[in-house]
């Protein structure tokens, strides 16, 4: 029986002739989630350049790996990780190359929560309490955290991105990441604790 047309197959359809061999089945499935990987790696890296060769780096990867993947699996829940653990590796990279580390010297931070087991965190930088912050003020804020969730150690960012921006459960990230909840709910506390530091004149 002759093969359908790449185009004319769902995700399922285009991995099974992935992995048969059909190039034109990948490139489907390369064309179809290539814009939410690269997103997925410049949220994590804040460049441009390193977020094209992850995105790379994960669709060659997947290719390679093809035979491991198991169909009826979510694809795109298989590419994100390879993505995720590109986008640290390049994280650590680049802060042993840089020595990012010296710029966090304190130790641990006081660890708020709400009732329900949720920093407040995010609720005080999305719904911040009534202030005489200006546009200014506020533009800066935003920056200030932008640039406070950069320096965090590449673990704990992943977590935080996952967590708070990709609005995954903490059994989603631990799969993701291939770790233990306890240790998502770790370092997703350290990470949060890190920006409530580094922002509280803002907050």
């Amino acid at each position: 029986m002759a093969e359908k047309p790449a185009e004319s197959l769902d995700e399922t359809g285009l991995v099974v002739q992935a992995k048969g061999g059909d190039l034109r089945a990948f490139d489907s499935l390369v064309e179809k989630y290539q814009k939410r990987i690269y997103a997925l790696a410049y949220r994590m890296t804040k460049n441009h350049d390193d977020a094209d060769d992850i995105a790379q780096e994960t669709f060659t990867r997947a290719y390679y790996a093809l035979a491991r993947f198991k169909v009826g699996e979510s694809f795109f829940s298989w590419l994100y990780r390879i993505a995720i653990n590109q986008s640290l590796n390049q994280l650590r990279r680049k802060r042993r190359l840089l020595s990012f580390t010296s710029r966090h010297k304190h130790g641990g931070f006081a660890r708020e929560e709400t009732s329900n087991g949720q920093s407040s965190l995010e609720e005080e930088l999305v719904s911040p309490q009534p202030s005489p912050l200006d546009c200014l003020e506020a533009k800066e804020m935003k920056r200030k955290l932008e640039e406070a969730i950069d320096y965090l150690p590449a673990e704990q960012k992943a977590v935080f991105l996952l967590r708070v921006q990709e609005e995954r459960s903490y059994e989603e990230i631990a799969r993701i990441l291939h770790i233990p909840k306890g240790t998502v709910m770790s370092r997703l506390n350290r990470a949060r604790g890190k920006l409530r530091e580094e922002l509280k004149e803002y907050l």
